[in-house]
């Protein structure tokens, strides 16, 4: 996407309508912030920072590595009609300062939503590197944290939890909740795409075919 395609989202760092310190005070509240934006990341960083004052509605996909963002700071609420995707590499963090709402959610890099994140189809992780800080509840039908964790302060509201080891990617106060929306049997909730294996006892998850599928739209619920 060149910048003549590329939609003006907010205040940009790069064209200077916004200071390093300013980002730094709005996120202060998000421990994750921080290390992002310190003088060593940003001093002849390639990639842009946004601030949007409001809301912010995308009708269609946000993709951060896309709109060239290293940083993207809403200070109202977020909504996305398709697919949110952030990025580790470059190392990219989102900052909500209310409420996040999208049809599809995959996060490597760090997000931050000070309210309420809801995926209305489905809630990805992925990579280890970064995390997501949560501060009030996440609703999805479907959680995938894989790798990632999620610091989640509220409640988490799901039909179902599916990856290994799901229990230890959020606090140890949604544990109990986690391992009890594990479905016992993967080929009952999941299409038979995202799976691998024959007998029922041989089924497992393909954490790469489940991350393609939602990026691209398509179902994995039954």
């Amino acid at each position: 996407m060149t910048d003549t395609q590329k939609p003006k989202l907010g205040r940009s760092w790069q064209a200077e309508e916004v200071t390093i310190e300013e980002i730094r005070a709005l996120t202060e509240g998000f421990a994750d912030a921080a290390p992002l934006f310190e003088d060593d990341m940003v001093d002849g960083a390639v990639y842009d920072i946004v601030v949007v004052d409001g809301d912010l509605h995308v009708d269609g996909d946000l993709d951060t590595f896309k709109h060239g963002l290293m940083g993207l700071v809403v200070r109202g609420s977020l909504r996305v009609e398709g697919l949110y995707e952030d990025t580790d590499d470059p190392a990219c963090g989102v900052f909500v300062l209310g409420d996040m709402t999208a049809r599809r959610v995959i996060t490597t890099g760090t997000l931050g939503v000070a309210g309420t994140l809801t995926a209305t189809e489905a809630l990805v992780g992925f990579y280890n590197d970064y995390g997501a800080t949560i501060g009030r509840d996440v609703v999805t039908p479907l959680f995938h944290p894989e790798n990632h964790h999620f610091n989640i302060r509220g409640n988490l509201e799901a039909k179902a939890v599916v990856g290994y080891g799901a229990e230890y990617r959020v606090p140890a106060a949604l544990k109990a909740r986690v391992q009890a929306l594990v479905p016992k049997n993967l080929r009952e909730v999941l299409v038979d795409e995202v799976l691998r294996g024959e007998a029922d006892e041989e089924i497992e998850l393909d954490n790469t075919k489940l991350r393609e599928r939602v990026a691209k739209g398509l179902p994995v619920l039954r």
